[in-house]
């Protein structure tokens, strides 16, 4: 369990300076702190450990390393970064065979990223932003990012009108602040890239017209900009993870 920073807690539990160094720095653009948060945080890694004894006495490489606050989860695995020339915890980028989403309205501009800490702009207070959210006027058609399942239609005070979508691979989507749903639309229908769900609206706590797009995995909220056909690796990044695997 996290309670305050990252890097005290981590230090708490297993009193090793460095390890906490490493994970904080390697989560700090992720999350710091639980202070103003209202649901629970937690980590959780894997590393190599030396014992003497029954005894822990070191901490060796750590092999990844995951935060979850609420419902939403970040995970960082070892890399060999190129140009740092060293091993180091970067974002867990997913398998091939999973980035095959596409975007729902037909734009790549996203107004505002997954965030393990972001400010609400409404209830002005430390959130998780569990998905991102894709800059489009109202009305804009949404389509679903991969065909599936519908398997929730409903209203509620925060999501307002939303959709959600179970998909073969295990994942499931979520369609936020929808003007209106689309005429015959409902629960157990089966709908693929090409069938209009919906229209991009402000309804439940938004500013402004958006869709907000959400992605779980194993019932856990993921960055969703990760696994669209479109999501592009450097090189580098491509070369390192070969490496991992192999």
């Amino acid at each position: 369990t996290i309670k305050g920073t990252l890097f005290d807690s981590i230090l708490a539990d297993l009193k090793d300076e460095s390890v906490a160094t490493i994970i904080s720095v390697a989560f700090k653009e992720d999350f710091i702190t639980t202070k103003g948060l209202r649901v629970d945080a937690t980590y959780s890694m894997t590393a190599e450990v030396i014992f003497e004894g029954d005894e822990i006495t070191s901490f060796g490489n750590i092999s990844n390393a995951k935060v979850i606050v609420g419902k939403a989860v970040v995970e960082k695995v070892l890399i060999n970064d190129p140009e740092r020339k060293s091993l180091v915890l970067t974002n867990m980028i997913p398998d091939e065979s999973e980035r095959i989403f596409v975007s729902p309205v037909g734009t790549d501009t996203v107004s505002s990223v997954f965030n393990l800490a972001r400010r609400h702009p409404v209830k002005k207070r430390i959130q998780p932003h569990n998905g991102i959210d894709f800059k489009a006027r109202s009305g804009t058609s949404v389509f679903p990012a991969l065909e599936g399942e519908v398997i929730n239609i409903g209203k509620t005070r925060a999501k307002g009108k939303f959709v959600q979508i179970r998909h073969a691979n295990g994942f499931e989507t979520t369609y936020d602040h929808l003007r209106k749903f689309q005429k015959g639309l409902h629960v157990g229908m089966h709908v693929d890239t090409r069938d209009q769900i919906g229209e991009v609206g402000k309804t439940g706590l938004a500013t402004g017209a958006h869709l907000h797009f959400g992605m779980l995995k194993n019932g856990q909220y993921v960055n969703p900009l990760y696994y669209f056909k479109d999501y592009r690796l450097t090189e580098e990044k491509e070369r390192a993870l070969d490496e991992l695997e192999s």
